[in-house]
């Protein structure tokens, strides 16, 4: 019975680590581990009932591993609902009423050519074909907004 627990704890240790180590191959390992612990477990002559207990609490088991690591990962990760003030990326606004070229595709968006520097852009008035003479308008977000060059 002992090996049956000790296959256990192992198991759920590397489904705990499977989060912070993503491949599979631990989570694959872990399932194997599982299973033959209960394999183990039923070889010690027990009912079906006992078995299918013993199951049972492996699989709240391997939840709550789940919930506890999720919590871990969560804690790693900030989350703030206030992000007022946050720029996604500092754009030159200076730049708006400078003439280009679009170097893609603007549909709308994709990159242009302004100055020899690659900028993102977004199309104001739809799709722009590449090598378009185009001019920035404004910015939003992370994107320059830019029209055709008329």
């Amino acid at each position: 019975m002992i090996t049956a627990f000790v296959l256990a704890a192992f198991g759920l240790l590397l489904i705990y680590l499977e989060f912070f180590f993503p491949s599979g191959v631990s989570a694959v390992i872990a399932a194997g581990l599982l299973i033959t612990s209960i394999i183990f477990f039923g070889f010690r002559g027990y009912a079906w009932g006992w078995i299918a207990f013993y199951s049972i609490i492996l699989l709240v088991l391997v939840l709550l591993v789940c919930k506890m690591a999720i919590g871990h990962v969560k804690g790693r990760v900030s989350h703030k609902a206030d992000q007022e003030g946050y720029i996604a990326a500092p754009l030159d606004k200076t730049l708006i009423g400078a003439e280009g070229v679009a170097i893609s595709e603007l549909k709308p968006s994709g990159h242009i050519l302004v100055q020899g520097k690659k900028l993102p852009a977004q199309s104001d008035t739809g799709y722009i074909p590449q090598n378009t003479s185009v001019i920035i308008t404004g910015v939003r977000g992370a994107n320059y907004i830019v029209k055709t060059k008329e």
